[in-house]
């Protein structure tokens, strides 16, 4: 019976993120996790410490969330705080007058707003409420009445009017005093238009289509609203000096029309006939700040149904060039620009409602951002490989596109670029494809696995990136994935099939020309996802792993040599297995298994030698992990993991300590739903660079590995041998342990703390040291100043020229 679905997608509840070491590992934004539905953004420095730190209110989950800034741009979750039901918008200062900035919330199905307070350390106190009109959707913080204590304007959307609360000094502020507008309002900002000095409303107004003034009297009061017409569909407003004229100018997104409108002020309050300029489908938030350095304000803007953030880029007079769009995640909401790495550069954090992340583009100080490369592809792609199709030596890449019945061949230039897409018609449903020799000439070819014929596509390789007419091979019903290797020992290339509604695996015998015989079916568990083959056992035959994504496990079946397998052995992994990879993660010659799991883990199975392995270890990572490969990524000689993860639109990245263990990393934005990832060296730089199908992005994402340029600044790093790069003693030890760590020249060094589960627990030091050999000490605390339990820990070393680890052993 044919099953619904080839992969399933299973979303759970949301766990604490890990953040990266100081220095991105690749040319992408980066995803943080969030809560759910998170509509609004905004920054400051909330712990202290001269970092800004970052704040996001998430509606379905009735909270705050605190992303706490390591000072590079990479946040550590640093707590959650209840407000009312359905939080809507979130602004930061301070309101007691004690240094720290503090929140407020607008809490839409409660009809209030919370106040949370700093403790001074970027923890809250809980919140206290405030009662206001119906369905507050907007908030924002302004000294209304001069008193130099912080008020609130909070814009009842459907009470048609504007409250404002005045601040006391004391985080106290007074009743709420009604404005009537007479029209539903989403979106306002405070700022003084008329050079009064006394601050005024800006407001949305989605009815008239209009953005209309409230002037401020200076008293907490305001005049009658005044109308400016924009166009269809105002979503939301911020204010700035556009034209150096020192007058308040406006940006207005407007939603339907796919741009902004920009009015430019005449410092009286009044404004010029809007002028739009383009963005992309769905703009909902902007933000101004100096991009490029030019002492210019520009605008970014948040794309809602394009994924996507636009840069357009001032001139100075109040006109604006739209130049780059940067992948956001999934349903950008709102947006936030400011110094996130401490460089000087301006750069930009998005909250995605859909994705339930936070992206952070770290800007180059020029205007552009570190980003994916995207390509498109055919509909829908599901799998993907690399490899030279063409014999120029450089990386070409194959997707599978189950949307459309296409491979499509994208031809690699050698430099991480790719031409164009060549589509190749395929059977109905591809769902899976490989490139092998299958006919022993030297010329890559094709397998593409035809979910909904029960079969395989063959495409022999020319050699010059051309094919000859497709070939069919019989698989089992509704084959989903396919892996090669020489199976009998003959020195041909055979084929397994893992067939996800017939819940077995077809052997495919070649006989040596390519073509190939279904010689058998091996029983697996129920719905296979994934194959892998390899030598388990150390006999010198390949042998074979399955992922079967609804009995949550894999069966391993050992070749006795001749191309058929014993019986397999059953070991358990985590829910919704959809991928299986084999490599040897801790040095020992032996394959390990590596499980993806759509219960947002990743199952690590060492193997003892002999084909069998010890019970699967499980790494948090995003949601709905769906595919994985293994390669060295960070140059040191570990193999390390690269995760897509479906549900939240982002790659986990898992630092392999050398030993079967691994540290989480970073998360790299990728497109929309990755259905596949691949690590090749796709710039001819010798670094393992990551290639990703996004599968309703229709689209691949390219994302360059940087580590050339990171470890192109200490030239003589080389000569500082491994083993003294990072050391601890005594080890084990208890109550202390001092880290002895050698650097080579002047630079930003970071040493962390990760338990064994790879979060990390404390960040040891983090700032610039000269050349010449450190100490720094560990007393067995984390972050939290708490005693951590006896076990294994690992510590991290980050330099601008290599990273370092070594296993730290506390005994209580």
């Amino acid at each position: 019976m044919r099953k619904a679905v080839v992969f399933v997608v299973a979303f759970f509840l949301l766990l604490p993120s890990v953040a990266p070491a100081f220095e991105p590992l690749f040319y992408a934004s980066l995803s943080f996790d969030t809560g759910s539905y998170p509509n609004s953004i905004c920054s400051g420095d909330f712990d202290g410490d001269n970092d800004l730190d970052l704040v996001t209110a998430n509606s379905a989950d009735d909270n705050v969330t605190i992303l706490l800034n390591s000072g590079d741009g990479t946040f550590t979750t640093g707590g959650y705080y209840a407000t009312g039901d359905k939080a809507r918008s979130v602004c930061a200062g301070d309101f007691d007058d004690d240094g720290d900035l503090d929140l407020v919330v607008a809490n839409w199905d409660d009809d209030n707003i919370s106040i949370l307070l700093n403790n001074g350390d970027g923890t809250f106190a809980a919140a206290t409420h405030y009662s206001t009109g119906r369905e507050p959707g907007a908030v924002c913080i302004g000294d209304f009445d001069g008193d130099y204590d912080l008020d609130l304007a909070v814009a009842d959307e459907y009470g048609f009017n504007i409250l404002t609360l005045l601040g006391t000094g004391d985080g106290t502020f007074t009743p709420a005093t009604n404005h009537d507008l007479g029209f539903p309002t989403h979106s306002m900002c405070a700022t003084d238009v008329n050079g009064d000095d006394n601050l005024d409303l800006a407001i949305v107004n989605a009815r008239h289509s209009a953005i209309s003034i409230l002037l401020g009297n200076g008293t907490g009061n305001f005049a009658a609203a005044v109308d400016y017409g924009v166009v269809d569909q105002p979503t939301s407003i911020c204010a700035g000096d556009l034209d150096a004229d020192n007058d308040i100018d406006l940006v207005v997104t407007e939603y339907y029309i796919e741009s902004v409108a920009i009015l430019l002020g005449n410092g009286d309050g009044s404004f010029t006939s809007a002028e739009n300029y383009s963005t992309g489908d769905g703009p909902v938030s902007a933000s101004i700040g100096d991009v490029n350095s030019d002492n210019i304000p520009d605008v970014a803007v948040a794309n809602w149904f394009d994924k996507s953030v636009a840069i357009l880029i001032g001139n100075g007079d109040g006109s604006f060039t739209t130049t780059e769009h940067y992948t956001a995640g999934s349903g950008p909401s709102s947006i936030c620009a400011g110094d996130l790495d401490s460089d000087n550069d301006l750069d930009i954090a998005v909250t995605n409602e859909w994705g339930e992340t936070a992206t952070v583009l770290i800007g180059k100080g020029d205007g552009t951002y570190i980003s994916v490369m995207s390509y498109s592809s055919g509909e829908e792609p599901r799998s993907i490989c690399t490899g030279d199709l063409n014999g120029d030596d450089n990386q070409d890449i194959v997707t599978a596109n189950y949307g459309d019945d296409t491979i499509s061949i994208l031809f690699g230039n050698g430099d991480g670029s790719f031409a164009s897409a060549v589509h190749c018609s395929t059977g109905v449903g591809p769902s899976a494809v490989c490139m092998d020799y299958l006919n022993a000439d030297d010329d890559m070819d094709l397998v593409v696995v035809n979910y909904y014929e029960d079969n395989i596509s063959i495409f022999i390789g020319r050699g010059d990136g051309t094919f000859f007419p497709e070939d069919t091979c019989g698989a089992g019903d509704g084959p989903t994935a396919v892996c090669s290797g020489d199976l009998d020992s003959d020195n041909d290339i055979d084929l397994l099939v893992a067939n996800g509604d017939g819940d077995d695996v077809s052997v495919l015998q070649n006989n040596g020309i390519g073509i190939f015989t279904h010689v058998a079916n091996y029983s697996v568990g129920d719905m296979p996802l994934s194959v892998c083959s390899g030598d388990l056992d150390g006999d010198n035959d390949l042998d074979f792993a399955v992922a079967n994504a609804l009995t949550f496990n894999v069966f391993v079946f050992l070749n006795y040599g001749d191309g058929t397998f014993a019986p397999p052995v059953i070991y358990g992994t985590d829910y919704i297995s959809s991928a299986v990879v084999a490599k040897d993660l801790d040095g020992d010659d032996d394959l390990d298994l590596i499980v993806a799991n759509q219960a947002r883990s990743v199952s690590i199975l060492l193997n003892h030698g002999d084909g069998t392995f010890v019970p699967a270890v499980n790494y948090d990572v995003g949601d709905s992990p769906i595919s994985v490969c293994v390669g060295d990524l960070d140059g040191d000689s570990n193999l390390d993991l690269t995760i897509g993860n479906y549900g939240n639109f982002y790659i986990s990245i898992l630092l392999g300590n050398g030993d079967g263990t691994f540290i989480a990393d970073a998360n790299y934005s990728s497109g929309y739903y990755p259905s596949a990832v691949c690590c090749s060296d796709l710039d001819g730089d010798n670094d393992l660079d990551i290639v990703a199908a996004n599968y309703y992005g229709h689209n691949i994402s390219i994302l360059i590995n940087r580590y050339d340029e990171m470890t192109g600044i200490e030239l003589n790093s080389a000569d500082i041998p491994i083993s003294r790069r990072l050391v601890n003693y005594p080890n084990p030890f208890n109550p202390f342990t001092t880290l002895r760590f050698t650097i080579a020249q002047r630079g930003l060094v970071r040493i962390d703390l990760y338990d064994v589960s790879g979060r990390r627990i404390r960040t040891l030091t983090n700032r610039i040291y000269p050349q010449g050999e450190f100490e720094v000490l560990w007393d067995g605390r984390n972050s939290r100043g708490e005693s951590v339990g006896s076990g294994i820990y690992f510590a991290r070393l980050v330099t601008s020229a290599y990273t370092a680890r070594c296993k730290v052993v506390l005994l209580r």
